[in-house]
């Protein structure tokens, strides 16, 4: 059991797939969070996770979908009638040579937040894991979205990670997605990145994107992102 207060996300808890973190791994939406599930970033919550014996775990969370009513500052309010409800139902097994396997399906549904134009919506995720080797992992996931309350109402994507040496991990992922607004466009991304560790405790991860599509803000229709990370432990 979990209770959160302020800015937590409880997407933490929720639609998870090994790659997904923007300071470990891939940087683009589509992987590295999903953006046909409108996830409220703060407000009051309370998160439940059963795990069983058999590889089964159930999650269910309902936290308040916050807003502001002037500037950045959100109001924390505990009695807010905006409500996210989510339920997830995964598990893991061994398959194909007693390989990891995941299987993860998500559903939720969110009121909207009138005092910051956000929509009601509800959807439905299913994502897939399997390891191919020891050093090998893909990733899949297929979600579906109604209403305005995600900039995506259609994603189709996957992925895989090879390990390279201590730390050292390559990415390489494709996805396509459908904007949720009125009119909206397909917009298709490639990336690929490759996260180094030249001494313990320091990471590098150059990465480059490919987006195919007019996009979901007028932009053109084919465009190269190149970025670089690095991470300092200590």
């Amino acid at each position: 059991v979990r209770m959160r207060y302020g800015q937590m996300t409880v997407d933490s808890q929720f639609d998870k797939h090994h790659l997904r973190s923007s300071k470990m791994a891939f940087l683009n939406q589509a992987f590295s969070s999903n953006p046909a599930v409108a996830f409220p970033r703060s407000g009051a919550g309370i998160s439940l996770v059963k795990e069983f014996k058999n590889g089964v775990q159930l999650a269910i969370a309902v936290t308040n979908v916050q807003g502001s009513t002037a500037g950045d500052q959100v109001d924390y309010k505990v009695n807010s009638d905006n409500l996210f409800e989510v339920v997830q139902l995964s598990r893991e097994f061994e398959f194909w040579g007693e390989r990891k396997s995941r299987v993860q399906l998500l559903g939720w549904r969110s009121d909207g937040a009138e005092e910051v134009g956000s929509s009601e919506g509800n959807g439905i995720s299913l994502t897939v894991e399997q390891e191919i080797s020891d050093d090998m992992r893909a990733f899949g996931r297929v979600a579906w979205a109604e209403g305005e309350a995600t900039p995506v109402d259609r994603l189709v994507m996957g992925g895989v990670g090879f390990s390279c040496g201590d730390d050292g991990l390559l990415g390489l992922g494709a996805g396509i997605g459908h904007g949720s607004a009125q009119g909206g466009g397909t917009q298709g991304v490639l990336e690929g990145f490759f996260r180094w560790q030249p001494r313990p405790g320091l990471r590098i991860t150059p990465d480059v994107q490919l987006l195919v599509g007019n996009g979901f803000n007028s932009s053109p229709g084919v465009r190269f992102v190149f970025g670089l990370r690095a991470g300092l432990e200590f």
